[in-house]
């Protein structure tokens, strides 16, 4: 009995328990807890008997099934081992529908680590929801939450964004840039090879225009362009990109979303010492898509990024060709990038306003800012015509997820994900984007008449529960996070990480015909169509996303990053399922470099919305798992990484290596 209760604290308390709490406030057992818990502890054992009902759910057995499987539980831990087994008998809980569940077949310590992030999530989630009764809210204070946060975002939600009427009126925003397209050097623009090259430099003097002033801050950028640059390319194209270093610090360029051999991935195996080039030599084998690229130095990869290091590749094929001369899909005129970064500048000074930057984000949320960039400017119009539009979505920002809608609620088309156009547009009425994801989107402008306006904001988006722990409170060097609760944001204070934003506005100024018949499926050639099965899949793995106890940081699979070890070893040629289950108390964006997957389920759900299309990203909430298959192909070869696309936490150490072949 003494080594099953050893097991049970060091697997199902110590292991699971929320990172605010101490030890000895998660004792093992605490029987007749009261139902209106004292103190921490009463409420932290009345959180682990909800976590149990959760976990029954998770695995199918229904929350009804609680006590089978404890005692199930009980009986495996009582020879001192958690396998599944009792006196090497298997175990079994039999299920609602007349099925078995058996035991070995799931580490029910990770799974109850899930089920317990999971239910700590529903349960904050319900009070930003304005759903939690005054019961609840008392039971998460008790937890050492501090809900100042969550009430700030249920507010918003309730009363939506307090600016957006204002700046729906304001005559003073500026116009949207267009991001510079790089013209290919090898002076053919017909033929199917190109040449580009991507010189990095710092201390750029960048015009940033906002709604009624302008500024100049010194950034990062290629070829000392104003904006992060557009590369176009057709599938098929045969490309030779040289990056020159004019950087202090290595760098390289990480062709996100690309299926490349890891010699040309650009991830941070292959550093660029400062002074130095190197070619990156590749062909585009892939259907058209919303690609871009950004450094990948390890550990400088997030302040580059943030310094201004970024750029979009549009990619284009046969399909998207045809369905554009069919008018099938918006002109390329009508089809607009959106890069989308927030960032925290510094004080005035002499006209001149600095980055400000902090390698402290890295022990929380990541580096977040109070201004929020599209195509580089604050807050900018678009000036549009009664017909539709292509919006494609980049999140480029370090660490902040956004919520995506029409500040009116009117729906839209979302027609494209990660990889590429979506089998079929689907009706939305918001996109939910984490860093380092696309979503295109099409929107139609003839439900509104000439005069109107309308403003793309970002809705409150529950960042989880560590939005209530103190450790994630600190930015920068600042008193808190609580700009928005304490009359609005100015100088060093970042916007919370999940509070909404007014990001740009589009303005409707002429009234056309539109001769546009959105497609409703692409054609048969389209590859999206080409779903993997999970009978197909010749190998599966798990990627547990969580966060220490202690000064380790933010882990994969228990560990952190090291160039000189070999995480995962894939053969060429293999057909994929990798799981990936969050147990930490924040959402992570998981991103493997290689291939484009496919979805096969979040947490038990077919995937939906813009998870039908080809992912190279996917946002993972606390409790969550979701299923990735996908095919590694002859291209792929070598190295490669995988990570948390937030990038201070990827700097941190949450990431891991892959190998394709021997």
């Amino acid at each position: 009995m003494d080594e099953a209760l050893r097991l049970y604290q060091q697997q199902f308390v110590r292991d699971s328990r929320p990172p605010q709490v101490a030890s000895d406030t998660d004792s093992p057992m605490r029987f007749g807890t009261p139902l209106t818990p004292d103190d921490t502890a009463d409420v932290m054992a009345w959180h682990r008997a909800r976590a149990f009902s959760h976990y029954a759910q998770d695995l199918g057995l229904g929350p009804e099934f609680v006590f089978q499987l404890t005692n199930a539980l009980a009986r495996d831990m009582h020879d001192g081992r958690l396998d599944g087994l009792a006196n090497g008998e298997p175990i079994t809980v039999s299920g609602p529908t007349g099925g078995v569940f058996h035991m070995e077949d799931a580490d029910q310590a990770l799974r109850f680590s899930q089920a317990r992030a999971g239910t700590l999530h529903e349960n904050v989630a319900r009070l930003v929801d304005g759903a939690a009764s005054p019961d609840l809210r008392r039971r998460l204070e008790l937890m050492s939450l501090d809900l100042t946060d969550f009430d700030w975002l249920r507010m918003q939600r309730s009363q939506g964004i307090s600016t957006t009427e204002t700046h729906l009126a304001a005559n003073d925003l500026p116009a949207l840039p267009r991001l510079p397209e790089l013209v290919d050097e090898d002076g053919n623009p017909t033929d199917r090879v190109a040449r580009y090259t991507l010189r990095a430099m710092m201390d750029v003097d960048v015009t940033i225009n906002a709604p009624g002033e302008s500024w100049v801050t010194p950034m990062y950028r290629y070829n000392a362009l104003q904006l992060p640059p557009v590369i176009r390319a057709r599938r098929g194209d045969e490309m030779f990109v040289t990056l020159v270093n004019d950087l202090p610090a290595a760098s390289t360029v990480h062709w996100h979303g690309f299926k490349l051999p890891g010699s040309e991935d650009g991830g941070p195996a292959d550093p660029v010492a400062p002074g130095s080039s190197r070619l990156y030599h590749f062909t585009l084998d892939q259907p058209a898509a919303s690609l871009w690229f950004h450094p990948h130095p390890h550990p400088g990869t997030a302040e580059q990024v943030y310094q201004g290091l970024a750029g979009v590749l549009l990619l284009t094929d046969q399909v998207e060709q045809q369905l554009r001369r069919d008018s099938r899909i918006p002109a390329e005129e009508h089809d607009i990038p959106l890069l989308i970064q927030d960032r925290l500048f510094d004080a005035e000074s002499a006209g001149v306003r600095e980055l400000v930057y902090s390698s402290e984000q890295m022990a929380g949320f990541g580096m977040m800012g109070n201004v929020v960039l599209v195509n580089g400017a604050e807050l900018p119009r678009l000036a549009v015509e009664t017909r539709q539009y292509v919006l494609r979505l980049y999140n480029a920002s370090n660490s902040r997820t956004y919520d995506f809608a029409l500040h009116d609620g009117q729906q839209f088309s979302l027609v494209g994900s990660d990889g590429g156009w979506l089998p079929s547009p689907v009706e939305v009425d918001n996109v939910v984007l984490s860093p380092g994801e696309r979503s295109a989107i099409v929107i139609d402008f003839a439900a509104y008449r000439p005069g109107d306006q309308v403003m793309l904001i970002s809705r409150p988006f529950m960042g989880g529960a560590a939005m209530g722990m103190s450790r994630f409170h600190a930015s920068g060097g600042t008193e808190g996070m609580h700009g928005g609760m304490v009359g609005g944001h100015h100088g060093r204070e970042p916007y919370l990480p999940g509070e909404g934003q007014d990001i740009m506005r589009f303005d409707v100024d002429r009234a056309v015909v539109d001769d546009v018949r959105l497609y409703a499926g692409l054609p048969e050639a389209a590859v999206i169509h080409d779903r993997l099965s999970e009978q197909d899949a010749t190998a599966d793995r798990l990627f547990v996303m969580s966060w220490g106890h202690g000064m380790d940081g933010f882990l994969i699979n228990g560990k952190q990053y090291s160039p000189d070890r070999i995480d995962e070893q894939v053969t060429p040629g293999a057909i994929e399922i990798w799981e990936i289950v969050n147990v930490s108390p924040m959402p992570h964006p998981f991103h493997p470099h290689a291939i484009q997957w496919q979805v096969l389920d979040r947490s038990r759900e077919s995937p939906a919305g813009a998870e039908r299309g080809w992912k190279d990203t996917v946002l993972v909430r606390p409790g969550e798992s979701v299923r990735l298959i996908g095919k590694f192909e002859p291209v792929n070869s070598g190295e490669y990484v995988y990570h948390c696309h937030i990038l201070e936490h990827e700097d941190a150490g949450m990431m891991g290596i892959f190998r394709v072949g021997p």
